[in-house]
Formats: C-alpha cells, sequence, structure tokens
C-alpha cells in the first residue's frame, strides 16, 4: 500500500502493520511532518515513487525523556534530599521561627505529614506567683502563666524550689504541664491559672522562700 504526504506531496509505501501500530498516524521520511495516512491511502503507486523508490513512512517514534526533564527530576530530589537533612540537624531550631513553622505547616499540609508541637520557653509569661500556708506543713503555690507565642504550645513542666530562712534547699519537685493544666495545649494568648497543694516533708521547718523555673 502506499500514501502521499500532504505537506510535501511526496508518495511512500507503508505497512497495514505500521498504519495498525502507529493507528494511520505517520511520520514522512521526507519532510518529516505527521499525517493520518489513511486519507491518502492507495494500493498503486505513482510512476513517479516507482523511479524515486524513496524510503517508507515512519511510524511515530516515542517520546524520549529530555535531558532537561532529568535535570529537573534530579533537581527536585537534591532539593528533597537537603530539606530533609536540614530538618534533621536544625529542625528543631527552625519550627521555633515563625515565618518557617508557617511555610512548613503549609507544606506538611500538601504532604499529609504533621510537624512537632511548637515549644518555646522564651514566649511564655509569667503574670504572677504566690506561695501561701494554709496550715503548718501545707501550703499552696498559684502562678499564671500566658502562651504569647503564635502557636499553641503545650503546658511546660513547672520546677519547685523551696528553701529554709537561710536560703538552704530543703525541697524540690518538678510538676508536668499536664498536672495542673486543664488542656493538653495552651492556644495563642491564652492564660493558665495554675493551683497546687504542697505538702513538706517531715522534718522540714518553715519554708521562707520559693523559686519556680519553667522547663
Amino acid at each position: 500500500m502506499y500514501s502521499r504526504c500532504p505537506h510535501c506531496q511526496t508518495q511512500q509505501s507503508v505497512s497495514a502493520e505500521q498504519l495498525r501500530t502507529s493507528r494511520g498516524l505517520l511520520r514522512c521520511s521526507a519532510c518529516g511532518e505527521r499525517f493520518d495516512a489513511l486519507v491518502s491511502l492507495s494500493e498503486q503507486a505513482d510512476e513517479e515513487f516507482k523511479q524515486d523508490n524513496t524510503a517508507d513512512f515512519l511510524p511515530n517514534p516515542p517520546k524520549k525523556p529530555t535531558p532537561k526533564v532529568f535535570w529537573k527530576v534530579g533537581g527536585v530530589l537534591v532539593s528533597l534530599i537537603l530539606l530533609a537533612q536540614i530538618l534533621y540537624f536544625e529542625g528543631d531550631n527552625l519550627i521555633r521561627q515563625p515565618r518557617l513553622r508557617v511555610g512548613l505547616l503549609a507544606i506538611c499540609e500538601r504532604l499529609g505529614c504533621r510537624l512537632p508541637e511548637y515549644k518555646n520557653l522564651a514566649e511564655w509569661a509569667v503574670s504572677h506567683s504566690d506561695f501561701q500556708a494554709i496550715s503548718d506543713k501545707r501550703y499552696v503555690f498559684s502562678a499564671a502563666i500566658t502562651n504569647q507565642a503564635a502557636f499553641p504550645q503545650a503546658c511546660p513542666d513547672i520546677k519547685l524550689v523551696l528553701r529554709d530562712f537561710t536560703g538552704q534547699v530543703v525541697a524540690e519537685r518538678v510538676f508536668l504541664g499536664r498536672e495542673y493544666a486543664a488542656v493538653d495545649l495552651l492556644a495563642a494568648n491564652e492564660t493558665a491559672e495554675i493551683s497546687l497543694a504542697i505538702a513538706t516533708p517531715s522534718g522540714v521547718g518553715k519554708i521562707g522562700g520559693y523559686t519556680f523555673t519553667l522547663l
């Protein structure tokens, strides 16, 4: 069988296998243009074709990835590896940066991942604290802390140190956030009221002072 290219008017031979494989769409070996070979399909060749004996039409070759595609894919992979290394070594510091955390939250939302909880002790403010005796050996420690971060934070742990009148440490204890807070996370600009009943150990006299530290 024969077909004529409508772009350069060159007639060339074509097989039924070529037509079936390419669904009739062929590329002219003379000018390189693609066209529908079924439109000008015929059983006999022109005299000019018999004398010229031009090469057959070529089926549409499959597209191969260009070098640019490989470079783009490689660039993306390198960027992901670099990002993973940065998060591994500097992740704790990065997620504390408000502007960076906003971007990371947006990325994780698309990828379906989850960032560690935001924690920055520098963004907790203590508005007041008090230590009052309610009996000879029982006291009440109270305080109020406010989350000044732009993101929710888990309530920090509290280290309470009791001292006698000479300044010597007579007792200390760490209270976990879940022991005094009613919620797991405190929203931005939200305040938590702390009230803890303290019983001093036996043998310890009157408390002369106290200090507490957020952990």
